[in-house]
C-alpha cells in the first residue's frame, strides 16, 4: 500500500513538500529479535500472523513456528515477575510459548527460561490460576538490584493455528508467590495441608514455611477455621 504524507515547510517563503512512503503492511515490526517492541508492566495484545522464524527454546514443540519479541523492563527486584499469556487459548486458539533471553548481545538468542502449557495448578500460579493449560507463564525471581538489562521475551506457538495473544507482566515487590492453602510448602494444595495445619495448631507441629500460605480463608489468623475451610474447598 502507497501512503503520501504532506509536510508543511517550518523556514523560508510558503511551501509544501510531498514525501510517498511504501508500507508493507504485512510485515510485524517486532518480528526479529534485533527489533522488540517494548512494554512494561501492563498487558498487551499481539500477534503471530504473517511472523517469521528467528529464536528457539527447548519448550518450542514444533522447530520454526512465528514467533515476536518484547523487551520488558521490570522495576529493581527484590520481587518476583510474572509474565503470562492467560487468555489467549480462548482469544484465538493458539498454543503459545514462552521465553526469557538476555536483553543483551550477543546472547539474545539464547533462552535461560522458557515456558509451555503451564498448568492451572502449578505453584506459583501466578495471573494464570484457572486459565486454559494452553496458555503459558514465566515467574522470574529478581535479587536486589536486579535486572540490570531489560528482559528479552519471545512468544511463539506450539502449533496451528497462529492467531492473536495477550501478553501481560505483573512485578510483585519484595517476595515470592506463593498458593493459598499450601500449608507444607510441598506444591500440592490437598488434605496433607490440612493435617499439617491441624499439627501445628493442636500437636506442636512444624509451622507453616509461609504462615500467609496457611492462611486458608485469608482473614489474617491462623486457627481451625483454616482447615475447615480448605476442606470445604478440596471436598465441596
Amino acid at each position: 500500500e502507497t501512503v503520501s504524507v504532506q509536510l508543511i515547510a517550518l523556514g523560508g517563503g510558503p511551501g509544501v513538500c510531498y514525501y510517498v512512503l511504501e508500507f508493507d503492511m504485512g510485515i510485524v515490526l517486532n518480528d526479529f529479535f534485533a527489533w522488540p517492541l517494548a512494554m512494561g508492566i501492563e498487558s498487551i495484545f499481539g500477534t503471530l500472523v504473517a511472523a517469521t522464524s528467528d529464536g528457539s527454546s527447548s519448550c518450542d514443540a514444533t522447530p520454526a513456528m512465528p514467533d515476536v519479541w518484547y523487551d520488558i523492563i521490570p522495576p529493581i527486584g527484590p520481587g518476583v515477575l510474572v509474565i503470562d499469556t492467560c487468555e489467549s487459548f480462548a482469544l484465538s486458539g493458539v498454543d503459545t510459548i514462552l521465553s526469557a533471553h538476555d536483553g543483551n548481545p550477543p546472547d539474545r538468542l539464547l533462552p535461560y527460561a522458557c515456558n509451555d502449557n503451564y498448568s492451572p495448578g502449578a505453584v506459583p500460579p501466578g495471573p494464570c490460576a484457572g486459565a486454559s493449560a494452553f496458555d503459558s507463564a514465566l515467574v522470574l525471581t529478581l535479587s536486589a538490584g536486579e535486572p540490570p538489562d531489560p528482559i528479552l521475551v519471545r512468544v511463539t506457538s506450539a502449533g496451528l493455528p497462529t492467531g492473536e495473544f495477550r501478553l501481560s507482566a505483573a512485578f510483585f515487590a519484595g517476595g515470592t508467590l506463593f498458593v493459598r492453602g499450601d500449608s507444607n510448602a510441598d506444591g500440592l494444595r490437598n488434605i496433607a495441608d490440612v493435617i499439617h495445619t491441624l499439627n501445628e495448631l493442636f500437636s506442636s507441629g512444624t509451622p507453616a514455611p509461609c504462615a500467609d500460605a496457611a492462611d486458608s480463608n485469608d482473614d489474617g489468623i491462623l486457627n481451625i477455621a483454616d482447615a475447615i475451610y480448605l476442606l470445604t474447598v478440596l471436598f465441596p
